[in-house]
């Protein structure tokens, strides 16, 4: 016998329910055959024909640190670039766009040595992103680092700056 994920056993609504949790499986159809031993409060069993699972891949989007600031940057100079990790936590490909979206976003650029998309095996999951602030006038600006998957989900990760002259 292999053992490839955990489960747990309840009562809902009067009914018994059992659940099972694996990160083994990838995409398809699986058989599982499930065996319970036993314990005081239940009594042992074992399923009489596979049971068919369809495990759908889905790839999941994973950035940090959750915001990026930069505090008292002279205007019009470039600052130091901080570091965003990118990473696919999923178990499918992810097809990605990276750019810089909001009211000052010209206020910001960024680099980054990701590829078009993510796997989802390391270390083709992970990439960076640069992010480089760079004040075109005194005050607090704001903008966000957006990456869209290839089905429109967007995830943002905030960015603020201060400058002065």
């Amino acid at each position: 016998m292999i053992l490839i994920g955990s489960g747990t056993l309840g009562v809902v609504d009067g009914k018994a329910v059992a659940t099972f949790s694996t990160r083994t499986f990838h995409g398809g159809v699986n058989e599982i055959t499930a065996e319970y031993i036993g314990e005081s409060n239940f009594t042992g069993s074992r399923s009489v024909s596979p049971l068919l699972q369809k495990i759908i891949p889905a790839a999941v989007i994973r950035m940090g640190p959750p915001r990026l600031t930069f505090l008292g940057q002279l205007e019009k100079k470039s600052s130091d670039r901080l570091t965003v990790t990118l990473t696919n936590i999923g178990d499918a490909k992810l097809p990605i766009a990276i750019e810089i979206v909001g009211v000052h976003a010209k206020d910001f650029s960024q680099t980054n040595n990701c590829q078009s998309s993510l796997g989802y095996v390391a270390p083709a999951n992970s990439c960076e992103i640069l992010v480089a602030f760079k004040p075109g006038a005194v005050g607090v600006r704001s903008a966000s680092l957006s990456v869209v998957n290839s089905e429109g989900s967007r995830e943002l990760l905030a960015l603020m700056g201060s400058s002065f002259h």
